[in-house]
């Protein structure tokens, strides 16, 4: 079995060209930019784009030069197309014609302690490349994986609004992705069943005390003592501190990256095979298409939703006052 291309359109067969295959598994086409490429996180997520069925094309960029690791992933027998860019110039090429970006720029993802430190060292990264996205792709899907993400995505959409006059939230995310793993799999690990079975949503922000499980809608409904709950919340909130102390000091960067590279296959589904899927949003082929209302919460549920929106009031007054100052 080999994979034969023809223009930009890749298909599955054993020697000569068959159109019934052609047609069946038409490659889709994609391209994805992954801005901060190089790092800790990035590395794993270019290798997992690459082997994805939804991407033509990923675009690496970072500060340092991402040609070998473009060379190295090349080599993989995938029809993606791994390709690496430099410099302004060649920023603004491997944004161009992006379908998706993400933004991964001068984030060491460290869990957040003090966020003035992660703000003051990724706000202006966060911001130049806002500029360079709103002027060469404004139209992609735009998730923003660098911390303090509360704070991070404001900074983008004002950003934004001063480049081009106007946002379009729909198109602009924060990762929180990882935070419903982690959920998932801790209630999983109680309940003991597989952690591919269950789904828990998640609410709220990605800093500690603004990460609300709502495991009273976890899919399928699970029996939870008061305690379980509380030991989970705790788990949840606190698991990127938790796996950066177990490291050692070290980023995590695989979990981090499987959550983002789940994130953006969802949006390359969600264009191209559904008008739309349901999480916390329900997406559709131009993005957002309908913010869904809270279900009812529990009296524990709504004193840490109260704690997380002080929280999330001040990071995004943050991140705005910065892009506009």
């Amino acid at each position: 079995m080999k994979w034969l291309g023809v223009g930009h359109k890749w298909f599955c067969g054993t020697g000569s060209p068959i159109v019934k295959s052609l047609i069946s598994i038409q490659f889709r086409g994609l391209k994805i930019c992954l801005l901060g490429a190089k790092g800790t996180v990035g590395q794993p997520v270019s290798l997992m784009v690459k082997q994805s069925q939804w991407f033509e094309e990923a675009a690496l960029y970072d500060q340092a030069s991402c040609k070998g690791l473009a060379v190295e992933l090349n080599h993989i027998d995938t029809p993606c197309l791994v390709t690496s860019y430099e410099g302004e110039e060649g920023l603004k090429q491997a944004l161009k014609g992006s379908n998706v970006v993400v933004n991964m720029t001068r984030s060491t993802l460290k869990p957040i302690t003090d966020k003035d430190d992660p703000f003051a060292d990724n706000a202006s990264t966060a911001e130049q490349m806002a500029k360079f996205c709103a002027q060469h792709c404004p139209q992609a899907f735009h998730l923003v994986v660098t911390n303090p993400v509360n704070s991070m995505v404001p900074v983008t959409c004002e950003t934004y609004k001063k480049v081009n006059g106007c946002v379009d939230p729909a198109r602009i995310m924060g990762f929180t992705t990882i935070n419903l793993l982690r959920a998932s799999t801790f209630v999983a690990d109680i309940t003991q069943t597989s952690p591919d079975t269950i789904k828990v949503p998640v609410i709220g922000g990605h800093s500690e005390n603004t990460i609300v499980p709502l495991l009273s809608k976890a899919e399928p409904c699970v029996s939870l003592t008061t305690e379980e709950k509380v030991r989970i919340t705790r788990a949840v909130q606190s698991a990127g501190q938790e796996a950066f102390r177990a490291l050692e000091g070290k980023t995590a960067g695989l979990s981090v990256a499987f959550g983002i590279t789940r994130m953006v296959e969802n949006l390359a589904k969600a264009v191209f095979d559904l008008r739309y899927f349901a999480s916390p949003v329900v997406l559709g082929p131009t993005g957002v298409q309908k913010i869904l209302p809270l279900p009812e919460l529990t009296n524990y549920e709504s004193c840490l939703l109260q704690t997380a929106i002080e929280t999330l009031k001040k990071d995004i007054e943050k991140g705005e006052k910065y892009a506009l100052s």
